[in-house]
């Protein structure tokens, strides 16, 4: 009867190589894992900068809190994934001593099986009362011992992949601190942007205004002409041209460009454009101005119906020698009324006024200055002007506004 016993002890040795290539493998997952994750953070950070800030460069907007917490989730999911298959899920992998001498048999064959015979000797149970069996047994051990002080545990791994992503991982590291140490402000705005999900809009390096639409909307005349000037402040950056996007009311679309006028003055350059649509304006216009990265949003200029008489009612007091009465009649060209009559003249504009002047003037005389005329109460198109003592052809020469 041959009887069973308890598994021969592992020689020290043996354990102490198959131990360290179990943990060699183990690091080498760990920081694979982590190495591919610090990539990919490194990546994205700067993937989302350029999304975030490049358009910034064109004069556009930066992205909104809703796509960045988008691309934020997206960054967290694809992280979380990496850590999972990376290193939680082969961490937990049991490395078996078998595992362990298949790897080293592969790598040094001079072992001839010996190792692996060792390993599953102890790792199974074996016939102490078979001497054969135990003869050979002592000899793989015998073969085993002499073998393993050549092992050299980390030439079983294959560090080339591990090497190469530690590069990259330490060049996408290193720009990101280069950036943190040399771009301090515009580093700490990307951080809160993205990981803060703060809405703080990056520093603009131009600054630009168009003058006259600081307070809104500008109005003008149909058909007259508009000089659209913008300025920059020349203590920061002076765009080489500004670009002024435009769309009528009447649904044309288009660009135009602003060049420069003249030297910097009083710490301004000032960039000018007087063709169409600003020129004999027949519809208004909304615009934007781009100077470098800076965007002046939704200018609007107006254009209006421009205030004209439609309709000149006469309030005539003819002198006595005519020995007529007053009378009312509407103003026709070509009218004549006596000398000595007295007039009161009534106009009507085609749109609500909110001022009037008149220069008047007879045909022989020297026109006199711009007088302000009173607008109806009761009627803001209204208008009244009189005039005593009529001696001969009259002109008048109105202002509506």
């Amino acid at each position: 009867m041959s009887r069973r016993n308890k598994k021969p002890p592992l020689d020290p040795k043996l354990r102490r190589v198959l131990r360290g290539l179990r943990w060699r493998i183990r690091g080498y997952v760990w920081l694979d894992g982590f190495l591919s994750v610090l990539i990919w953070l490194g990546l994205t950070f700067w993937i989302g900068l350029a999304v975030d800030y490049l358009p910034v460069l064109a004069g556009a907007s930066e992205m909104p809190r809703g796509a960045r917490l988008t691309l934020l989730a997206v960054v967290g999911s694809v992280s979380a994934y990496l850590l999972y298959r990376g290193i939680l899920r082969r961490t937990f992998v049991r490395l078996r001593d078998r595992n362990m001498a298949l790897l080293l048999e592969r790598t040094y064959p001079q072992f001839q099986d010996s190792l692996l015979t060792e390993v599953e000797a102890h790792d199974g149970t074996w016939d102490a009362g078979h001497e054969l069996t135990s003869e050979m047994l002592s000899h793989t051990r015998t073969a085993a011992l002499d073998q393993v002080d050549q092992v050299r545990p980390g030439n079983v791994v294959n560090w080339r992949p591990l090497w190469r992503r530690t590069v990259i991982a330490a060049c996408v590291l290193a720009s990101v601190l280069a950036f943190g140490i040399y771009s301090r402000q515009a580093f700490g705005t990307w951080v809160s942007r993205f990981y803060g999900l703060d809405d703080t809009p990056w520093t603009r390096r131009a600054h630009i205004t168009v003058v006259g639409f600081e307070e809104g909307p500008v109005k003008i005349g149909r058909g007259a002409d508009h000089l659209l000037r913008v300025q920059a402040d020349a203590s920061r950056k002076v765009p080489r041209v500004c670009t002024a996007y435009y769309r009528t009311d009447d649904g044309e679309r288009g660009q135009l460009t602003l060049n420069k006028r003249g030297p910097v003055r009083e710490g301004r350059q000032t960039f000018m454009f007087d063709g169409r649509p600003f020129r004999g304006a027949q519809s208004s216009v909304t615009f934007d101005v781009v100077g470098f990265d800076h965007r002046v949003r939704e200018c609007r200029l107006q254009v209006v119906d421009v205030p004209t008489v439609i309709g000149i009612t006469m309030d005539a007091t003819l002198p006595e020698y005519t020995g007529r009465l007053p009378r009312r009649m509407p103003y026709r060209a070509g009218t004549s009324l006596p000398e000595g009559s007295d007039l009161v003249l009534t106009f009507t504009s085609n749109k609500d006024l909110r001022s009037v002047t008149v220069v008047t003037g007879y045909e022989t005389d020297e026109s006199s200055p711009a007088v302000p005329l009173e607008i109806s109460a009761d009627d803001s198109r209204a208008f009244q002007y009189q005039v005593s003592n009529l001696r001969e052809d009259l002109r008048l020469q109105l202002t509506l506004g």
